[in-house]
């Protein structure tokens, strides 16, 4: 049977947070937890993990926060070694707190400086601090009560950092990542639009599900500096995250949307826009109740699809499928679904 240290070692060989990947981890942690007994280290662990799926899948920080205030009040008291120092930069971003936030981060610059400063790893590990920290001051800009300009004088100082290590090490996706939370920041349209390509340039799903992620959340903060171009690019973006989670192919939702394959994608790419009637229609077909959702409001109620265990089964295969087996099956759904028509015709 796997214990702690095996765990951990699964942890840290992760290579982003996608769901996929951290869910059976997240299981077969609660699985061993429930059979053995409590465990500081995984209990922090596990919430750690599902803290990121929350982000990752529906972008929720209250949520998010929620899920991983067990982690950060066991954090405040106790002593950091470095797998608490890595869970800490996990959950930074989540610490509800504005001010709980600040008084950690300093926390970890001090335990960084004076119990790891030797490591190889060191800049890597002052990168991600800085890096997440610059993610939490962006947050404070737009929904905590505090003094606009200690939140930009911190701000800069964590992108400028952090901008500094990413050029020294050749970390050019992070530094992009930086830059895109300057140019949300600062509410520069045009300079989110090329962080954004950049990024998605690099092929990184899990660089573009944060960017994007965040992008559509603080696009509706922007408000009169919201161009077309942008508001084309979060409603696709919002479009695509809520087909995937469905487990459905861009063929299936053209059809039944009555268009094209093509039309989706470009949509999708936020290459073309959407009017209103069609995007009443996408909403009815991806079950979503709330239109603002595509704007980046929150999705309030999100009806599945697949409404009993079969239908579910059949969902999650084929959202793991290839997309030429994905189509094969659209194909063979859309052939049975004419001859019912024609049936009752």
């Amino acid at each position: 049977m796997q214990n702690r240290d095996g765990f951990i070692n699964e942890f840290y060989k992760l290579k982003n947070y996608n769901p996929k990947t951290t869910e059976p981890l997240i299981d077969r942690i609660d699985e061993y937890l429930a059979n053995n007994g409590p465990d500081v280290k995984l209990e922090i662990l596990s919430h750690t993990l599902k803290a990121q799926k929350e982000i990752t899948l529906n972008n929720d920080f209250i949520k998010a926060c929620e899920i991983a205030k067990p982690v950060v009040d066991i954090l405040q008291d106790a002593d950091w070694d470095l797998f608490e120092l890595d869970i800490f930069i996990l959950v930074l971003d989540w610490i509800e707190s504005y001010e709980l936030a600040i008084a950690m981060m300093k926390k970890a610059h001090d335990i960084l400086d004076n119990k790891f400063s030797d490591l190889e790893v060191y800049d890597y590990k002052k990168l991600k601090i800085f890096g997440e920290s610059s993610a939490r001051h962006l947050r404070a800009k737009y929904y905590d009560n505090a003094d606009p300009k200690k939140v930009k004088k911190m701000f800069d100082i964590c992108v400028d950092s952090a901008i500094k290590i990413c050029e020294k090490y050749n970390y050019f996706t992070f530094r992009n990542v930086q830059l895109t939370w300057r140019a949300i920041f600062e509410e520069d349209v045009n300079k989110i639009l090329e962080c954004t390509d950049g990024i998605v340039a690099t092929k990184n799903n899990y660089w573009i599900t944060v960017v994007k992620n965040n992008i559509a959340e603080y696009a509706r903060h922007l408000g009169k500096n919201v161009t077309t171009k942008l508001k084309n690019l979060v409603i696709g973006w919002q479009i695509k995250k809520r087909r995937k989670e469905l487990g459905i192919s861009t063929k299936v939702l053209a059809d039944m949307i009555d268009t094209s394959q093509s039309i989706v994608n470009q949509i999708e790419r936020g290459a073309s826009g959407v009017s209103q009637r069609r995007l009443y229609v996408i909403a009815q077909a991806l079950g979503v109740d709330n239109i603002a959702y595509f704007t980046g409001g929150p999705l309030t109620k999100a009806p599945a699809i697949a409404s009993d265990t079969h239908s579910h089964i059949v969902s999650q295969i084929m959202s793991n499928m290839s997309d030429e087996d994905n189509a094969f099956i659209a194909d063979f759904v859309k052939l049975y679904n004419d001859k019912v028509k024609n049936r009752n015709t």
